[in-house]
C-alpha cells in the first residue's frame, strides 16, 4: 500500500513537471514567434527601402545618362563644326598654295 501511494505520488510529481515543461516550452514558442514576427517586419521594411534606394538610383542614373548624352551631343557637334573649319582652312590654304605655285611657274616660263 506504501509503494502505490509512493508510485501515485511520483506519478503526480512527474505529471506536475511534464506540464511545467509544457508551459515554459509554449512560453518559448510564443517568444520565438515574435521575434520572428520582429524579423519578418524588419526583413519587410527594409526590403522596402531597398526598393527605394534602388529606384532613386535608377532615376540618379537615368538623369544623369541623359545630362550627358545631352552634353556628348553638345560636344559631338562642336567637333564636328571645328573639323569642318579646319578642313574649309586647309583647303583654302592648298588652293592659295597651288595659286602661288603656278605664278611662279608662270613668271618662270615668261623669264626663260
Amino acid at each position: 500500500r506504501n509503494s502505490r501511494q509512493h508510485l501515485e505520488e511520483q506519478i503526480s510529481q512527474l505529471k506536475y513537471e511534464l506540464d511545467s515543461t509544457i508551459f515554459s516550452i509554449e512560453i518559448e514558442k510564443q517568444r520565438l514567434e515574435q521575434i520572428r514576427k520582429c524579423h519578418n517586419d524588419e526583413y519587410a521594411r527594409l526590403k522596402e527601402r531597398l526598393m527605394m534606394v534602388k529606384w532613386r538610383h535608377c532615376e540618379k542614373m537615368a538623369n544623369l545618362e541623359s545630362h550627358f548624352g545631352d552634353e556628348n551631343d553638345k560636344l559631338n557637334l562642336r567637333i564636328q563644326r571645328h573639323r569642318l573649319n579646319h578642313q574649309q582652312r586647309i583647303s583654302r590654304i592648298e588652293s592659295a598654295a597651288k595659286k602661288i605655285v603656278r605664278k611662279r611657274r608662270g613668271r618662270r616660263k615668261s623669264v626663260l
